[in-house]
């Protein structure tokens, strides 16, 4: 006789409720998918950056006037920001074995969480007011 199998086709995210490892890791992810699709964006803010001295000032001057271009800009350096921080997380677990255990790994995440909102919220602080 086999057992019949209950595990669930589909998965609902929204649902389950993941740990704090779970969450940090997909966020991870997605901030590295989307980081990937800004590269476009980024090459263009530096080309311009890099073309002379007027061109810098003027890339300036549309951060500061063009609201489309200082959120485009601050959502990529926040998911830059994220994924540095989660990718460190990852990497002092792959290479120190920090986090290894239950418990240490949900401080790590913790962690993790905790500083990239104390960043956001000190970019927030300069870069917007």
């Amino acid at each position: 006789m086999t057992k019949e199998d209950t595990r669930p086709v589909f998965i609902n995210l929204l649902r389950i409720n993941l740990p704090i490892t779970g969450i940090v890791s997909i966020l991870h992810r997605i901030s590295g998918f989307i980081l990937f699709f800004s590269f476009p964006f980024l090459v263009w803010l530096l080309d311009r950056s890099l073309g002379s001295e007027s061109s810098y000032l003027s890339l300036l001057e549309d951060i500061n006037s063009n609201l489309l271009i200082k959120v485009g800009f601050s959502i990529v350096f926040m998911l830059l920001v994220y994924h540095l921080l989660a990718g460190i997380k990852k990497l002092l677990g792959e290479f120190f074995g920090i986090g290894e255990t239950l418990s240490s790994t949900k401080i790590t995440s913790w962690s993790t969480i905790v500083i990239f909102f104390f960043i956001l919220f000190l970019f927030i602080g300069v870069f917007w007011f």
